[in-house]
């Protein structure tokens, strides 16, 4: 699972492409709606790059009121994981007023994690609280000192 900043890292050389072959590329809605919120020269860049690594589109695992289209969540479950996951990233991030953004990267972390993927996000308080939920994330800095092993 791609944070959405991984595109960025992309367009800007920060991350090679041939990092990402040979691996199935997941996204949300939410990184595809991230990335058209950015500037329209930037938009471009970005939603070429993603369009480009052929990332797979998912559902995420929970839904927001007014945040996810009808056919882009499904229902939140009963185990109470994004609110738990929500709680512990307030936690560690205390001072952060981004609340819906803090929603918006649960959802992509809880959805990484119930469909036993990696989020690659430089984010590392979202890494932190993917992992001690018994998920896994790397940086692209990890991703990028990997030896693809095929």
């Amino acid at each position: 699972m791609l944070d959405t900043q991984v595109f960025d890292r992309l367009v800007d050389g920060l991350l090679n492409d041939d990092k990402l072959v040979g691996y199935k590329l997941v996204v949300t809605h939410i990184q595809r709606d991230e990335l058209n919120r950015a500037p329209h020269s930037r938009r471009t860049l970005l939603i070429t790059e993603m369009d480009a690594h052929h990332a797979d589109s998912v559902p995420t695992a929970s839904s927001i009121w007014d945040d996810t289209s009808w056919d882009e969540g499904q229902f939140s479950a009963d185990d109470h994981i994004y609110e738990r996951m929500l709680s512990r990233l307030q936690e560690l991030d205390p001072k952060s007023k981004k609340l819906e953004n803090q929603s918006r990267d649960i959802r992509i972390a809880e959805t990484a994690l119930k469909l036993r993927l990696t989020l690659v996000s430089d984010d590392e308080r979202l890494r932190k609280v993917i992992i001690e939920f018994g998920g896994r994330a790397l940086s692209t800095a990890d991703l990028q000192a990997l030896q693809l092993q095929r």
